[in-house]
C-alpha cells in the first residue's frame, strides 16, 4: 500500500477517478487501479502521467489520429512539472517527455 501510495505523487488525479470500463466485463478502471499495476510493472512515479494517458486512450477504442494523440498529450502536459537543475532545463524535459509519449502512443495505436 506504501509503494501505491508513493506512485500516486506522480499525479495529482483523485485515485478515485474513473478512466473507462475495461472490456469484456466493463470493470471500471481508476486511477488507483492504474497505479497498482504501474507498482506492480516497476514503473516510477513520474511516469504514472505517461502511463495514464496510454491506458485512457486505449480504453477509448478509437483509431489512431492526430486529435487522439494531441488529447492525450495534452493529458499529460497537463499532469507534468518537469525541475530546471544542472542536466537538464525544464523545458528540455517536457519536450522530452512530449516526444517519448507521442512514440508510445503511436506504438500502442499501430498495436
Amino acid at each position: 500500500e506504501v509503494r501505491v501510495v508513493r506512485m500516486l505523487t506522480g499525479t495529482t488525479r483523485d485515485p478515485a477517478e474513473v478512466l473507462g470500463n475495461i472490456p469484456p466485463n466493463l470493470a471500471s478502471c481508476t486511477v488507483e487501479k492504474v497505479a497498482i499495476n504501474a507498482v506492480m510493472a516497476g514503473c516510477k512515479p513520474e511516469y504514472l502521467p505517461v502511463v495514464l494517458a496510454a491506458v485512457e486512450a486505449a480504453l477509448e477504442d478509437k483509431p489512431a489520429t492526430d486529435e487522439t494523440i494531441n488529447a492525450a498529450l495534452a493529458a499529460t502536459d497537463a499532469d507534468i512539472s518537469p525541475i530546471d537543475d544542472v542536466r537538464a532545463s525544464a523545458w528540455y524535459r517536457r519536450h522530452l517527455i512530449r516526444t517519448l509519449t507521442q512514440e508510445i502512443l503511436a506504438d500502442v495505436f499501430r498495436a
